[in-house]
């Protein structure tokens, strides 16, 4: 069962939730805190990889759902082993989009997930993503729907795109 538009139309429907505070220390709507504690994010963690997982819950083959993981470079390797045709370059709606931090120019262990919305133009595509904020930050208090380019580029410090991953495959 994959179906792009239901995947894609409930990522949408959590744009505008929000933490209450600060830290990652709850949920200003209830039920998105329920959502959210129903796939195991408790207080304090970064929620991004939790909202995916969230979305994806019942839309998704199990067996791919097994492969989620609230650590974003975690995710990457699940698939990488079990499904490394389902690791690709270009983004396409419905397909989760995973970002590697890198401090001094190399990769660390944090990271940054969402699922791609809309295509918008060659480069360009925009992810569905929690724990975010509106300038592209994987440091935020909300869910957005925001713009980004397709750059693997490397960088010193902050987010590189690592890959994104076709749950269809």
């Amino acid at each position: 069962m994959n179906n792009v538009d239901e995947i894609v139309k409930k990522a949408l429907s959590f744009v505008g939730q929000k933490e209450k505070g600060a830290n990652n220390s709850g949920f200003e709507n209830e039920w998105f805190e329920d959502l959210l504690r129903s796939v195991g994010w408790t207080y304090g963690q970064e929620w991004c990889g939790y909202a995916q997982m969230a979305v994806l819950k019942g839309l998704i083959d199990e067996d791919k759902y097994k492969l989620l993981s609230p650590s974003v470079n975690q995710t990457y390797m699940n698939f990488k082993k079990a499904i490394p045709e389902a690791l690709v370059k270009e983004p396409k709606a419905g397909y989760l989009v995973l970002f590697s931090l890198y401090k001094d120019g190399n990769i660390t262990w944090k990271g940054h997930i969402g699922l791609v919305t809309s295509i918008v133009d060659d480069i360009t595509f925009r992810s569905a993503e929690g724990n975010g904020n509106s300038k592209g930050g994987s440091r935020g208090d909300e869910f957005v729907n925001i713009a980004r380019k397709v750059d693997f580029s490397p960088k010193k410090n902050g987010l590189v795109l690592r890959s994104f991953v076709n749950l269809t495959v």
